[in-house]
């Protein structure tokens, strides 16, 4: 586990029959309201969860505090920032805090809710495939009460073409100063991962999104965590 310094999980996802977040600012709105409707629900039956909204003085400091100790973006604010507009647009964003360890979401960014899993101290004795567990079942319950833009074929729909499918985008931050390039290299494009620089670190990212469902890309990435550490321990 000393091996892994961080990772990073971002699941997207859009409700179905609205527009992306790019929508009008009382659509924006109604899905602000249905997803706090949704986590009123949720904590009626024990899935406990904090709402902070991003456009109210009073939570958003504390709101950003939190997405930026855990390395999550918010999109909007990256492009409305570069082209000198208003950094709030659009308005009705929030962050949802849940029990559960390291999982969190951000609603009406570039996608209507993201989900995440953060952890950037991956502490000895940490179970990270029961956290990868507690990331389903939130989502799983939200879909009792939300229903997300899906297609038989191709899976979740996202406001990037890239994360069709399951929705979800990956990164891990290792380090591996055992492993060579060469093995490293040939190993990252057997898994259908990409593999990029970062400092001392290697980060890798996930390529393929369709034709596996989040849990199967969940426990690929234990099993393959599993295979690289092992590899730098054997050389």
């Amino acid at each position: 586990l000393t091996h892994i310094k961080g990772i990073n999980i971002c699941v997207f996802r859009n409700i179905k029959s609205y527009p992306f977040a790019l929508s009008p600012n009382n659509k924006n709105q109604e899905i602000e309201e249905l997803i706090k409707n949704t986590i009123n629900s949720m904590n009626a039956k024990g899935h406990y969860a904090n709402y902070f909204s991003l456009t109210d003085p009073m939570t958003k400091t504390q709101a950003e505090e939190i997405i930026a100790k855990n390395n999550m973006r918010l999109y909007h604010n990256d492009k409305m920032q570069k082209s000198g507009l208003d950094p709030d647009f659009p308005n009705h964003r929030g962050l949802i805090q849940f029990q559960k360890d390291n999982i969190y979401a951000i609603i009406n960014d570039i996608d209507h809710i993201k989900f995440y899993y953060c952890s950037s101290e991956i502490k000895e004795g940490c179970n990270i495939g029961k956290e990868f567990v507690n990331l389903i079942k939130v989502m799983n319950e939200f879909i009792k009460y939300i229903k997300f833009e899906y297609d038989n074929k191709f899976g979740f729909f996202t406001s990037c073409p890239r994360y069709v499918g399951t929705g979800m985008k990956i990164k891990v931050d290792l380090s591996l100063p055992n492993v060579n390039k060469e093995d490293m290299d040939l190993w990252i494009l057997e898994k259908g991962y990409k593999g990029n620089k970062k400092g001392d670190l290697i980060e890798l990212e996930n390529v393929k999104t369709i034709g596996l469902t989040e849990t199967e890309m969940l426990c690929n990435l234990l099993f393959y965590l599993k295979d690289v550490i092992e590899m730098n321990e054997t050389k």
